[in-house]
């Protein structure tokens, strides 16, 4: 569903297949909302990763399957794919098909060098010409668009998409205006239902203004939701804080380092802190723990 490469048969046949996708799709979404109650005006149609591929190879792919759709929300496109908007419709085809509706279309992490920079090229060359196609036909006044992009992004593709919008608006990281965090975290408790019944204790506070946020706001409020799960009420403490908070690395953790660090602390705080017994019970030297703890920028919790 996500397109195949090159030339030749394998892409006849995988555009066969989209083309019977999507009339897969065309057939049967109607009768499936007629046979569990829901609306066909009211389907949006949401896809991550390689779900989003297919999302936008098929959903996408004509006129007619899209219009089935009030809505798109493909998020993180790529997934290491190196063509996955592909012939025979070029990029603003496919975004055009968005058009008028609320979308949101991200692409994900891909590896870096120059494929990956032609690769971004690409994709906003192909959002500046759906935009300009879109104002041709006199739609400007039904669009509302909004881009965003790392301080990464650069170069004539990034200047001439710019054009179209009337201001741009740099939003520094978390860690650079970290004071917010007194405001952020009362509205984020209020936002999840515990406004009045759920506060933070200046220790907690201490933690999370000790943290270097990499994820922004969204790693805090995610950090909240945790939170309240099981604190539905009083005062958050320190050990109500994952473990994400009692480190103040500068790097995103791989997968396995994270959960590295998760068992570390967890262990730190299961024995208030004391770091032989906490490098006993997860089999590790004393050597390793301390090394470990330096190295993820370890909080180390006390008695």
């Amino acid at each position: 569903w996500w397109g195949a490469e090159g030339d030749g048969p394998a892409v006849i046949a995988d555009t066969v297949g989209r083309r019977l996708a999507a009339a897969y799709l065309r057939a049967n979404l109607p009768r499936v909302c007629a046979r569990f109650g829901g609306d066909p005006g009211r389907v949006a149609l949401l896809g991550f990763s390689r779900g989003a591929i297919a999302g936008g190879w098929v959903g996408r792919s004509d006129d007619a399957t899209a219009a089935l759709f009030r809505a798109f929300v493909l998020h993180s496109w790529h997934d290491g794919m190196s063509n996955p908007i592909c012939p025979p419709d070029p990029g603003q085809v496919r975004l055009r098909r968005a058009l008028g509706r609320p979308s949101f279309l991200s692409c994900g992490d891909r590896d870096g060098g120059r494929a990956a920079t032609e690769e971004a090229d690409r994709q906003l060359r192909a959002l500046t010409a759906a935009l300009h196609e879109a104002l041709t036909a006199g739609q400007q006044d039904s669009l509302r668009v909004v881009v965003t992009l790392s301080q990464t992004a650069a170069g004539e593709a990034l200047a001439e998409l710019l054009r179209f919008f009337p201001s741009t608006v740099e939003l520094p990281p978390l860690r650079h205006h970290i004071e917010d965090m007194q405001e952020l975290v009362p509205l984020f408790l209020a936002k999840l239902g515990q406004q009045g019944r759920l506060t933070c204790s200046p220790e907690a506070m201490q933690l999370l203004l000790r943290s270097n946020w990499p994820g922004n706001t969204e790693q805090l409020w995610q950090v909240m939701r945790r939170v309240v799960q099981h604190r539905r009420s009083g005062s958050i403490r320190p050990n109500d804080l994952p473990p994400e908070c009692w480190t103040v690395s500068r790097r995103l953790l791989s997968p396995l380092e994270s959960m590295e660090r998760d068992a570390i602390v967890q262990s730190l705080l299961d024995y208030e802190g004391n770091k032989v017994k906490a490098a006993e019970s997860l089999g590790m030297s004393r050597a390793t723990i301390y090394r470990k703890i330096h190295e993820y920028g370890i909080v180390t919790p006390t008695s």
